[in-house]
């Protein structure tokens, strides 16, 4: 059995403890290591370089981040290691660097980002990348994506030897531009967790906006929520009553276990 105490146990800083106007932007080591200092968990976004390297980010695009007007995916690993995020001293990292900073000392919570605007991603590579560099890692992880193939992709490859739990992330898909590509039946299906998506995970990690006190118990039935992200404190008492966990960006969260 799949061991899951982990996921209640630490508030996850949602792309580490991160400020971009300042020393750790959002996916940076710092902002990771900021948060496992904390005494917090740290949520990633992991994507794939152009030549196949397990990268932590989060757009599609430089230029949010990076000033740089250039699409992520057409990027090489070396040079996205050698850009700058937030003209702080901090680049892009590799998911290789930041596992090695971390070595276990808090839980890490990696999100597979694959799909874009154009569509969900169904090639397995980043999930096979991503298990790769997990065989070797030895500390509490967990993996979560939106996409229904790269969490039911995942469940496949992991082996008897592998702890770590498997989750999907899910929100009112009818509302986020980002979820145009999906039919009106797709996205409901998605949105109210309808059986047969993503059947067999291990959690579910569901947006605080859309969580309703009707999913929040269908889900707590069966397995643990996590709730993102949450930014406010009114949604800090809201996730309080309605889920397990959540992953936020308010500094009012206080971790529960002391660093």
């Amino acid at each position: 059995m799949v061991a899951i105490d982990f996921l209640k146990e630490h508030p996850i800083a949602h792309r580490g403890y991160f400020d971009n106007a300042g020393t750790f932007p959002e996916n940076s080591v710092g902002a990771i290591m900021e948060a496992v200092s904390k005494g917090f968990a740290a949520e990633l976004d992991v994507m794939l370089s152009s030549d196949g390297e397990v990268m932590v980010f989060h757009d599609e695009s430089l230029e949010r981040m990076c000033s740089v007007r250039r699409d992520f995916s057409e990027m090489r690993s070396l040079e996205l290691q050698g850009t700058r995020l937030c003209q702080s001293g901090e680049s892009i990292p590799t998911l290789a660097r930041v596992l090695s900073f971390v070595q276990g000392r808090r839980p890490l919570i990696i999100e597979l980002k694959s799909f874009n605007r154009q569509g969900i991603d169904t090639n397995g590579r980043l999930e096979r990348k991503v298990v790769e560099l997990l065989s070797t890692y030895n500390g509490p992880v967990a993996l979560k994506s939106f996409n229904p193939f790269t969490v039911t992709e995942l469940l496949r490859l992991r082996t008897g030897a592998d702890r770590w739990p498997v989750g999907f992330i899910s929100c009112n898909h009818r509302k986020d531009p980002d979820f145009a590509f999906l039919s009106p039946d797709e996205a409901e299906g998605l949105s109210k967790l309808r059986e047969g998506v993503a059947p067999d995970c291990d959690f579910i990690s569901y947006n605080i906006n859309d969580l309703t006190e009707e999913i929040s118990l269908k889900v707590r039935a069966r397995m643990p929520l996590m709730v993102w992200t949450v930014r406010t404190e009114e949604q800090f008492k809201k996730a309080s009553q309605l889920a397990d966990n959540i992953v936020f960006e308010w500094h009012g969260v206080q971790p529960k276990v002391p660093a």
